[in-house]
C-alpha cells in the first residue's frame, strides 16, 4: 500500500481524519503561544501578534466544521460465489443508474466473490449482456475480488 493509499484511507476514516485535523488544531494553537511568546518591542507588534494568532486559530476551527460537513461515502457491495458473473453485472447495473440519477452523496460500489477466483476477469458472458443492456462493455477492466475480512 502505498503512503498515499495510507493517507486516503487514514483521510475517510472518521477516527483518523478526526485524529488528522486534531493535529492541525493543535499545531496552530502551538505556534501561535510561540508567537505571542516572541518579546514584541511597540504595542503594534503585540497586536499584530494577537491578531495573527486569533485568525491561525480561526481558520482551525473553520476546517473542523468544513470538514464535519463533508458527505462520507457510502459502501453497496454485490456478493457472489465467483465474482466474474453477477456481482459485476449488478455493479456496472447499479453505477449506470447511480450515475443517471447523479446523487450528491459518494456511493462506492463494490463486487466481491466468495470462493477461490478462477479467473482474473469478468466472463465474457457477463460482458455480452452487458454490452448489449447498456451499449458499452462496461466489465472490460473489471477485476474479480475475494471477499476479506477487511472488505
Amino acid at each position: 500500500m502505498s503512503v498515499r493509499d495510507r493517507v486516503t484511507w487514514l483521510w475517510r476514516d472518521p477516527v483518523g481524519s478526526g485524529v488528522i485535523a486534531a493535529g492541525i488544531v493543535a499545531g496552530l494553537s502551538y505556534l501561535s503561544l510561540q508567537w505571542s511568546r516572541i518579546p514584541p518591542t511597540t504595542q503594534l507588534q503585540r497586536l499584530g501578534i494577537s491578531v495573527l494568532a486569533g485568525l491561525l486559530l480561526v481558520a482551525a476551527f473553520a476546517f473542523l466544521r468544513w470538514h464535519k460537513r463533508q458527505p462520507k461515502p457510502k459502501t453497496l457491495v454485490f456478493l457472489s460465489s465467483g465474482g466474474t458473473c453477477r456481482d459485476p453485472m449488478a455493479k456496472a447495473i447499479a453505477k449506470k443508474l447511480l450515475d443517471a440519477r447523479g446523487l450528491k452523496q459518494p456511493v462506492e460500489i463494490r463486487a466481491v466473490g466468495l470462493g477461490p477466483l478462477n479467473s482474473s476477469k469478468a466472463s465474457k458472458a457477463a460482458r455480452y449482456v452487458i454490452k448489449e443492456m447498456c451499449g458499452e462493455d462496461l466489465l472490460a477492466d473489471h477485476v474479480p475480488e475475494m471477499l476479506t475480512p477487511s472488505s
